[in-house]
């Protein structure tokens, strides 16, 4: 028997519902977004996505599959109320499951993730710094292949123009509930992404919804040997979003607990010369090692 392959699949399993249909499920599961509820987010996105092939059924939508290479860099920035005097290593990671009370962009409770991004400016636009607030800004560094699986907007696929319209109806559903705001958006995006997206990966990568153009990456507790941490730098906002100069850093003993040097003039020196080997910031993608990854962009097929 002649091996049936993905664009086959793809149009066996959109043929089988039309887009008036599609259409109405969306539309019946948005109607009861506010009310989603933990115990039942699982069946309604079933409901919605996936088609009837009997004894099946399934679904597809586009993804892509990110690799960040070794010497990449991921920043996160962290509101605290002090700058203590010493921090532990552990501050810096993926809490503990048992911290972990509420749903977060992609994490269910008791689901310990490290949320970082590409850029700092878009670090702190998601921690949506104010005036006078502290915070850390923490670097890592890759140190072996990170692979993350995210939603992506085509694929290289030669399908006919009915399969590819349900496709794009089904992907622009995913991606606005994906980047919504708000309770009922975080219990859509985690659900999803942990029930339709269970790829083996380091973690998911998505669009920022705080800064337009950023992206950030969500990073499972399994792949943190992949990483290191790199530099902790201190700052203050100055304005809704905007962090002034940099007025400390946090460096490791020995021991491995982490020591605060509260001083400007060398925080900045060391942050230049950190910048002119790693591209500061993140935001010049000329400089920025993170841009040296390799891109997969295909059909994520699911059946349940």
């Amino acid at each position: 028997m002649q091996q049936i392959n993905e664009a086959q699949q793809l149009e066996y399993i959109f043929s089988q519902t039309a887009v008036k249909e599609l259409k109405r499920k969306i539309k019946s599961f948005e109607s009861l977004y506010p009310t989603l509820r933990q115990d039942t987010i699982y069946t309604h996105l079933k409901d919605t996505l996936l088609i009837d092939i009997p004894p099946l059924r399934a679904s597809s939508f586009c993804g892509q599959l990110r690799t960040l290479l070794p010497s990449a860099t991921l920043w996160r920035s962290r509101k605290v109320n002090e700058f203590k005097e010493t921090l532990d290593v552990s501050t810096f990671w993926a809490p503990s499951p048992e911290k972990v009370s509420g749903y977060g962009r992609m994490n269910r409770p008791s689901q310990g993730v490290l949320y970082t991004a590409e850029h700092l400016l878009t670090t702190l636009a998601e921690i949506d710094l104010s005036k006078d607030e502290k915070s850390l800004l923490i670097v890592y560094r890759v140190k072996s292949p990170l692979e993350f699986i995210g939603l992506y907007s085509d694929f290289d696929k030669q399908l006919s123009a009915s399969a590819t319209k349900k496709l794009n109806i089904i992907n622009r559903f995913i991606k606005r509930s994906l980047l919504a705001k708000g309770e009922a958006a975080y219990l859509f995006s985690s659900e999803f992404v942990n029930e339709f997206m269970k790829i083996e990966t380091d973690g998911w990568f998505y669009p920022s919804v705080a800064r337009h153009g950023g992206t950030n990456y969500c990073i499972h507790p399994h792949a943190a040997d992949k990483f290191e941490l790199l530099k902790i730098y201190t700052t203050q906002g100055v304005r809704p979003g905007i962090a002034g100069p940099l007025l400390g850093v946090y460096e490791a003993d020995a021991s491995g607990t982490y020591h605060y040097r509260a001083d400007p003039v060398y925080a900045n020196a060391d942050y230049e010369a950190f910048g002119s080997v790693y591209g500061g910031d993140g935001s010049d993608p000329d400089k920025t090692p993170l841009h040296e990854r390799n891109l997969i962009d295909y059909p994520v097929i699911v059946t349940r």
